[in-house]
Order: structure tokens, then C-alpha cells, then sequence
């Protein structure tokens, strides 16, 4: 097993990749005037090796699959949200009206619960809630008069189980991603040394005769235009999310 010999962060190289074929397509008779190297099937094979590694970093069938569990925590966590409004209100109910409960409303935890929520701290927000169910099962009998349920409270344990679930896959599928990724850190390292030769060529060819040029081939340059493209293509995730 390999390990990692870029420069960039894993998920980033493909996209390395192929700005960098695009801006080696246009000046191909460059570069084939420089080395032989740049004759077919040159640019065939590189083409073929991101397709590879874009596969490898990011597999269609598990990213989907994690995609559809990260919606499914989503959506958990907003009834969560809409569930602890409730339950805050009982408490108060039964603060205002004198109710001896084990502990104040404030100590229950609801506060910590939806900031772990708000910051996606997905297993944390879980662990919270579970203590929140206890703290709630130890003053069921009085919040009960405020209309908090044992109904209710078996609904919240249901929550926490199908969240707790999720939650559990979503990380199996984050390693399996992770291991396949590692497993096959040769490929990664070869698109790498394919790109690397690129960029010092073209360096040598493009530092004297075409400086606009040679920013297509210089990593501090490139790697900023790959993490505007990353986010762009988030932000635009997001809003179709939305």
C-alpha cells in the first residue's frame, strides 16, 4: 500500500487533472514540439486516468448511497429540532407552574442539542439526545400533567434509535469510501506524476516565451482556480438541496 505523494488534498486532483488536460489540449503542438512523450496516446491515457481516479475518490453507487443517508439525517434532525421545541415548552410549563422536576429546564440540555444540530455534529447531537431522553424518563410522571406523554417519550426513543442508525452507516460508508481510496493510492500517485511532468514542462516551455501561459501550469495558480471550482459546485449543491 502507497502513500500519498501530492501536494493537493485527495478529492482536489482530479479536478487538477483536468484543467490541466484542457489547458494541454490547446497547446498540444507545444508540448509535442518539446517531447515525443506528447504524442498519442498521451493525452488518451491521462484522459482515461482522472476518469479512473474520479471513480476511485468519488464511486457513483456509494456516493449515492451517502448522499440519500446525509438527506435522511437532515431531515431526522429537523423533526429533532421541531421535537425539543416541544419538549422545552413542557418543561417551562411545568417551571412556571411550580412542577418539582429533578433539575432546572436549562440543565436538560436542549441548548447543547441544537447547537450539535446546527453544526452537524451528527453523533454528538445523538449522544445529547440520549441523555435528554433519561433526564425526561426521570420526570415523566410530573411533565405528563404538562402533556409530555410516555407516547411521547417512546416517539423520542424511536427518533434517537432511526438517527443513532443513520448516523452508524453514514460513517461505515465514510471508511468504506476512505479504504477504497487508500487501497488505491498507487492510481492517485501516477495521475500525480503524470501532471507533476506536465507542469514542469510546461514551465519550460511557456516561462520565457508565454506568461499567461505559464499560470496554466504553475501549481499555486492552478490550485486556486481547482478550490474556487470546488466551492462554486458546493454552493451549487446547496441551492438545488434547497
Amino acid at each position: 500500500m502507497e502513500d500519498k505523494q501530492f501536494k493537493c488534498r485527495i478529492e482536489e486532483l482530479p479536478f487538477l487533472g483536468v484543467f490541466l488536460l484542457t489547458s494541454f489540449n490547446r497547446d498540444k503542438d507545444d508540448f509535442i514540439a518539446f517531447s515525443t512523450d506528447y504524442k498519442e496516446p498521451f493525452a488518451t491515457t491521462a484522459k482515461a486516468k482522472i476518469t479512473l481516479v474520479e471513480e476511485l475518490i468519488n464511486p457513483k453507487k456509494l456516493t449515492g448511497e451517502m448522499k440519500k443517508l446525509t438527506q435522511k439525517l437532515r431531515d431526522g434532525f429537523t423533526h429533532c429540532r421541531n421535537f425539543v421545541n416541544k419538549v422545552e415548552r413542557y418543561l417551562d410549563k411545568a417551571d412556571t407552574d411550580k412542577v418539582a422536576l429533578t433539575m432546572a429546564p436549562a440543565d436538560f440540555g436542549i441548548k447543547a442539542i441544537r447547537d450539535a444540530v446546527n453544526l452537524k455534529n451528527d453523533e454528538g447531537a445523538v449522544l445529547l439526545l440520549r441523555t435528554l431522553q433519561q433526564n425526561l424518563a426521570d420526570n415523566l410522571v410530573v411533565l405528563a400533567t404538562k402533556g409530555y406523554t410516555a407516547d411521547v417519550q417512546t416517539e423520542l426513543k424511536n427518533l434517537i434509535k432511526d438517527l443513532g442508525d443513520d448516523s452508524v452507516a453514514q460513517t461505515l460508508k465514510k471508511k468504506e469510501r476512505e479504504a477504497l481510496v487508500k487501497n488505491n493510492m498507487g492510481q492517485l500517485n501516477t495521475l500525480w506524476l503524470i501532471m507533476d511532468n506536465l507542469m514542469k514542462d510546461g514551465k519550460a516551455i511557456y516561462k520565457e516565451k508565454d506568461k499567461s501561459k505559464l499560470k496554466d501550469y504553475t501549481y499555486t495558480d492552478l490550485i486556486k482556480d481547482v478550490q474556487l471550482k470546488r466551492k462554486s459546485q458546493k454552493e451549487g449543491d446547496s441551492t438545488t438541496a434547497a
